[in-house]
């Protein structure tokens, strides 16, 4: 048996095996080949309702309720007030002290948000308030605070007053969002930021973690 030009024994060639029935064994399928791997999709918003609770990383925060209530008027200068309060029982998981926060005014979608107060994202019917909404603690003896403290779990309450001619709805679905510890740039401190994800643009949006279905009560002052 003769050698190849060049002396020593001949080198078998590797056998080459089309990138479509190594994609199938695996599993993979054809859609590797035709364009790359299909992204599995974020998971739907959790759909939660009283007396549930959710997770958000820096907050464990069950759902209350939500209640319409209306005040008279103190005087005959003075007119009735009418609010709608967002009901939570929150417990600080973090390690320091934090304010309580308020979401965004309604009609604004929230873009980065740090407390909890701001992961209220949006109400659906969006509630009419010129005012936006006012987060605050209710303490022991009624006393209106507004920090969280590590590991309490505290009352909280986010309080709308309704517009002159805003209608009271039934039902309100609250859009919850979510934190996260992230490093902060330059510094590489780990805080805890908003969930965030792209929105076209170089634009980013907050991730809509659970929509929450709350009746609205009828309640005092």
């Amino acid at each position: 048996m003769t050698s190849p030009p060049g002396g020593g024994s001949r080198k078998k060639r590797p056998v080459l095996v089309p990138v479509i029935a190594v994609l199938l064994a695996t599993g993979m399928g054809a859609t590797a080949v035709l364009g790359g791997l299909d992204r599995v999709p974020d998971p739907p918003p959790a759909a939660l309702g009283p007396g549930d609770t959710l997770d958000q990383g820096q907050f464990a925060t069950r759902f209350l309720g939500t209640k319409f209530v209306a005040v008279p008027p103190a005087n005959r200068f003075s007119e009735e007030k009418r609010f709608i309060d967002l009901m939570f029982k929150v417990t600080n998981l973090g390690a320091k002290t934090v304010p309580v926060g308020s979401p965004s005014p309604p009609g604004r979608r929230s873009s980065f948000f740090s407390f909890f107060g701001g992961s209220v994202l949006r109400t659906e019917p969006e509630i009419k308030s010129g005012s936006g909404g006012t987060g605050l603690v209710l303490t022991r003896g009624g006393v209106e605070s507004r920090q969280l403290h590590p590991g309490v779990p505290a009352t909280v309450v986010v309080r709308y007053e309704l517009d002159e001619d805003a209608r009271v709805p039934g039902t309100l679905v609250l859009h919850m969002g979510s934190f996260e510890m992230q490093e902060r740039f330059p510094s590489k401190v780990a805080e805890w930021s908003s969930v965030m994800e792209e929105a076209g643009d170089k634009r980013y949006a907050p991730v809509v973690v659970a929509k929450v279905t709350l009746p609205v009560q009828r309640g005092e002052a």
